[in-house]
């Protein structure tokens, strides 16, 4: 009788030993899958905090965008032709048409003056660069009186300089050269003119691609007299940020100048997309160049910074 009192109560003891490590068991698995649960929420929550610092940090509202790309309607990168073939606009903007004249002059002597044919073309006819402007003009104003003005750049092939001599060298200006062969230097391909390929040791070659060339990235086959001219009659500025190298050679005629434009431009353009607008960088490319030009109103010079990178801006 003593010993199934004595077995039955070790069975009891038993039993709630079992039990309890149960209900510690229990505990313990809800205790960890709550834990599991709740790391899992934050770890998304951290992820989804994560996501929208960095799409604030990488992108803009519409409203900033609106600041920063606010470019002036009465800009453009490049020279504008359309005083010089209308009559009626080179009478009513006299001073613009002027200065474009000058400066399209430059841009022919800066950009074609080492080509073989316009060398030589130039060695016969000293004033052929005056000489193939004012042809230009009067075949324009002849269009224009005769109700076929030319609105856009493609209709510049339609002059007829009514000179075959400088009808040729017109048409290999709007042809442009190419440049070619391509030239590997590290992970980017540059071309050199085919011509002048063969006069060029390897150190003038890099000399060459980083300061005769680089303006003309843009357009990595051919250069053309195209690419600088607009005839958009609304642009009555030139807009220095987004300019072309040879147009800023142009307009401030020195090369360190220049150089220090496209270094300026680069840092403003980083310092736009962190603030708020863009009139404070505007503001501050202004007074570095604004009087550093020659021979060229200020009042057609625009300075507007925004959040376009002048590094890899293509002209229209």
């Amino acid at each position: 009788m003593n010993i199934l009192i004595y077995v039955m109560s070790l069975l009891m003891m038993l039993t709630l030993l079992t039990y309890g490590r149960l209900e510690i068991y229990r505990s313990f698995v809800i205790t960890q899958k709550e834990l599991e649960r709740y790391r899992s929420r934050i770890g998304h929550s951290a992820i989804d905090n994560g996501a929208k610092q960095w799409y604030a940090w990488t992108t803009f509202s519409s409203k900033e965008n609106s600041k920063k790309n606010s470019a002036p309607k009465e800009a453009s990168p490049l020279i504008n032709l359309y005083w010089l073939l209308h009559p009626e606009a080179s009478n009513f903007y006299p001073q613009v048409e002027a200065t474009y004249r000058n400066l399209l002059k430059k841009i022919i002597h800066q950009v074609f003056g080492e080509q073989t044919n316009f060398k030589e073309a130039l060695n016969i006819n000293p004033q052929l660069v005056d000489d193939l402007i004012q042809a230009i003009e009067a075949a324009g104003h002849k269009l224009a009186l005769e109700n076929n003005p030319i609105k856009t750049k493609n209709g510049l092939e339609n002059l007829d300089l009514g000179q075959p001599f400088l009808q040729d060298i017109y048409y290999s200006l709007l042809k442009g050269y190419n440049l070619s062969p391509p030239v590997s230097l590290g992970n980017k391909d540059f071309n050199l003119p085919a011509e002048n390929i063969n006069t060029l040791d390897s150190s003038e070659i890099g000399k060459s691609l980083d300061e005769g060339f680089e303006e003309y990235k843009y357009n990595a086959h051919a250069i053309s007299l195209l690419d600088f001219v607009t005839l958009n009659p609304q642009k009555t500025k030139i807009r220095v940020y987004l300019a072309p190298k040879a147009i800023l050679l142009a307009i401030f005629g020195d090369p360190s100048t220049v150089e220090e434009i496209l270094q300026q431009r680069i840092s403003l353009y980083y310092q736009v997309k962190k603030a708020e607008d863009n009139q404070l960088a505007t503001e501050q490319f202004k007074h570095a160049f604004a009087g550093r030009a020659i021979n060229m109103p200020e009042t057609m010079l625009d300075f507007t910074v925004t959040a376009t990178d002048p590094r890899h801006y293509k002209v229209p």
